[in-house]
């Protein structure tokens, strides 16, 4: 489907302006939800993304981020992929490690828990090559919840011990209180 150039432009816009502000590392407790005034403009941005338009690896991973605040965790997961993917292409450990572990954490919020154990294996994996420490912290701690979930309880007291460490190497307060209780 073509989308007309003015509808175009004006999406690119509701996608700049909705996620410039959002973190990319996506907080489950309180995920983002689309500014009141862009709703009308989100359709629009989802046909372009449907329809492959060129978007920025960051922007896609804000964009999936809203997707979870939306309610829309299919649409958030593919989004997500979709990053991983380009980001994994670009040699971008990481925004690879960043997407899947938000992907994991969304399929754990739906209780795919070998699906979701996956994703984050690999983000650690990324985030120990690009030495982003707080992401592999989290995603060390999501691990951990997987576990605990297919009652693994051995791993998950060894990975939330992993995740604590690097929590408290980092100085990440709220994650070593999530990982002490």
């Amino acid at each position: 489907m073509s989308i007309p150039l003015p509808e175009r432009i004006e999406a690119r816009k509701c996608l700049v302006l909705s996620v410039r502000p959002l973190s990319l590392v996506l907080d489950v407790e309180k995920p983002p939800n689309v500014p009141e005034k862009l709703v009308p403009l989100m359709s629009r941005l989802r046909e372009l993304i449907d329809g492959g338009e060129t978007i920025g690896i960051e922007h896609l991973i804000k964009f999936a981020n809203i997707e979870v605040g939306e309610g829309e965790s299919d649409r958030a997961v593919a989004c997500y992929r979709k990053a991983a993917q380009k980001a994994e292409e670009s040699h971008d450990d990481r925004l690879v490690a960043i997407a899947l572990s938000n992907m994991g954490v969304v399929l754990l919020k739906q209780k795919q828990y070998n699906l979701a154990l996956r994703m984050l294996q690999q983000s650690v994996s990324h985030a120990t090559k690009s030495q982003e420490h707080a992401v592999r912290a989290e995603a060390l701690f999501h691990m951990a919840v997987v576990f605990k979930h297919l009652e693994q309880s051995m791993m998950a007291r060894q990975t939330f011990e992993q995740a604590l460490e690097l929590a408290e190497q980092d100085n990440q307060l709220d994650l070593v209180a999530r990982c002490l209780q």
